[in-house]
């Protein structure tokens, strides 16, 4: 995919584009891009690249938002994705295999997401899976932002019930999100750039600092540990039928 203008740095954007994509890049080195990897299913593989000599960070912003931030209770009570504790680079399991951390992201002024955080070591390459795609949906607006490591430690951890309901309604299924809701995490914060937009699907999620005041004594700490999980499914296939659902954003 060559570069039509611009050089990746620390500051402002860069553009690449092949025959059909144009990708934007902020504050990262980290390039990506996507194709289709079984368009019957709405699954495309995203390709990352990290041309760079040192460890990068990043979030993924396609299709007016942020790459996790939808469904991700699902996504941990299903053992898809799993609490980051630091920036470990992921690591390569295969494409069927691969699934990378969530974390919180911070807008500064209050403004806090929960969305997948990447993390890639100099010059690796790795790609995963993502679904609910459709020749007339493809991937658009695809843009990376690079983040930097801001804390880590205990949050309260709160989701909008309405991403479980609205992840059954579009899907007819019959799923849950992880209990307990708030819950204690223990995972790690990453600040974006100055000038990255903020947007939040589901706007009763919420995140503070801290162990959540409640008088259950369970916390999420041990059900949410932050380590990769294996899976004896492949993640096409979990992908495909499990997560396969309307994009209407």
């Amino acid at each position: 995919m060559p570069i039509i203008s611009g050089n990746i740095g620390n500051s402002g954007y860069a553009v690449r584009q092949d025959h059909t994509q144009i990708m934007q890049y902020e504050s990262t080195n980290v390039y990506v891009n996507w194709k289709w990897f079984n368009p019957s299913q709405g699954l495309v593989t995203w390709s990352f690249f990290n041309d760079s000599t040192m460890k990068e960070t990043v979030v993924l912003f396609r299709n007016g938002y942020y790459f996790g931030n939808a469904y991700w209770p699902i996504y941990v009570q299903n053992r898809l994705t799993y609490w980051g504790i630091n920036l470990s680079p992921v690591r390569n399991r295969g494409i069927n295999q691969n699934s990378m951390p969530i974390g919180v992201v911070d807008f500064l002024n209050g403004n806090r997401i929960i969305a997948f955080i990447f993390t890639f070591s100099p010059g690796q390459r790795w790609s995963v899976l993502e679904g609910g795609f459709s020749t007339k949906m493809p991937p658009t607006g695809v843009t990376l932002y690079g983040v930097e490591f801001e804390k880590s430690g205990p949050f309260c951890i709160n989701y909008d019930p309405s991403q479980v309901s609205d992840w059954n309604r579009q899907t007819g299924t019959n799923m849950s999100g992880y209990s307990p809701n708030p819950a204690t995490v223990s995972t790690v914060e990453v600040s974006m750039p100055p000038s990255s937009p903020f947007v939040q699907l589901f706007q009763n999620d919420s995140i503070t600092d801290g162990e959540c005041q409640t008088t259950s004594q369970e916390t999420a700490q041990t059900m949410h540990q932050g380590s990769e999980t294996k899976r004896g499914d492949d993640l096409e296939d979990i992908v495909g039928n499990i997560l396969k659902r309307i994009r209407s954003i």
